[in-house]
């Protein structure tokens, strides 16, 4: 046990002997300044002879590549996103944050007498028409809905003229950016049959149909006469108004000689800062639809 010991001790007092010198020994080696750098890059590798380096650009954000003589950028919409060739436009996704959204609801009057014509073609016919080139011109960056009215008759006969048949509005199509195929094609199967309830279309406009669309609302109301049901249009406008409702109401009147029915049009469109046209004829009434999204697209190109 004693040998064990002091065998133990000698290799105890042996480590220590060579174990000082050690810490001077690093010191030796190591550079003259102690303030820590920051590692040296790495050097890119040469490229083999007669192949030229490609830029990586998310390596450097800055990267501003110099195009050879006669590349062709590709073709981009307003929001600097490519058109592939052959291919359709990006399509918008429902209910998308999109810049500057601008959101229209089209109502159309489908009440009885938008059956009479005009140079010998139904009013309607004519307002369909032109409802179709009109959602052509309309920029991506607009909804655009549809609601009717007068397009359904629950009752005849002795109390036809009020009652349910005064309650017949519907949004057919509600606010998208991607569904002007899709008006385009139920416009075509609504008829003209009923009657005229201008005031409950719009309040029904004005407190449904724009839910959720964030941006600045439009009306479009296209009609070839009067309120035929209990209620003043004009009265409606002005209490919309002075509600403070921020929709503004373009008012088209197509083919009307009643005096009455233009001063009503004339009060919704001036109550909520918007403009009546007068259309008499099939090229008016295409000439109105599309001032009224005339409007639209200068307050676009102007943001």
């Amino acid at each position: 046990m004693l040998v064990i010991a002091a065998l133990g001790l000698s290799l105890t007092s042996y480590g220590q002997q060579q174990a000082q010198p050690l810490a001077p020994t690093l010191d030796q080696h190591r550079p003259a300044t102690a303030a820590p750098t920051q590692p040296a890059p790495q050097a890119t590798p040469a490229p083999a002879q007669g192949v030229t380096p490609s830029p990586n650009p998310s390596y450097n954000p800055t990267y501003n590549p110099v195009f050879k003589p006669g590349y062709q950028r590709p073709i981009t919409n307003q929001y600097g996103r490519p058109l592939g060739q052959g291919q359709p436009i990006r399509q918008w996704v429902q209910g998308e944050s999109v810049p500057n959204a601008q959101n229209i609801i089209i109502i159309l009057d489908a009440s009885e007498s938008m059956n009479d014509e005009i140079n010998g073609v139904p009013k309607m016919t004519l307002a369909k028409q032109a409802i179709m080139q009109t959602l052509g011109n309309l920029p991506p960056n607009v909804r655009v809905g549809l609601r009717v009215y007068g397009h359904q008759v629950v009752s005849r006969g002795l109390f036809s003229s009020g009652g349910k048949n005064c309650q017949q509005t519907e949004l057919i199509i509600p606010l998208g950016f991607n569904n002007r195929q899709e008006i385009n094609q139920r416009v075509q199967s609504i008829q003209a049959v009923g009657m005229t309830p201008i005031s409950l279309a719009l309040m029904r406009s004005v407190s449904q149909d724009f839910y959720n669309s964030p941006g600045e609302n439009m009306i479009i109301l296209v009609s070839d006469g009067r309120e035929t049901c209990d209620a003043n249009p004009c009265d409606v406008a002005l209490s919309l108004a002075r509600s403070n409702v921020k929709v503004r109401v373009n008012s088209v009147g197509f083919g009307i000689k009643d005096p009455v029915a233009q001063d009503q049009l004339r009060c919704v469109a001036a109550a909520t800062k918007g403009r009546f046209y007068d259309a008499q004829t099939a090229a008016q009434l295409a000439d109105g639809l599309n001032k009224s999204m005339t409007s639209v697209n200068a307050k676009i190109v102007g943001h």
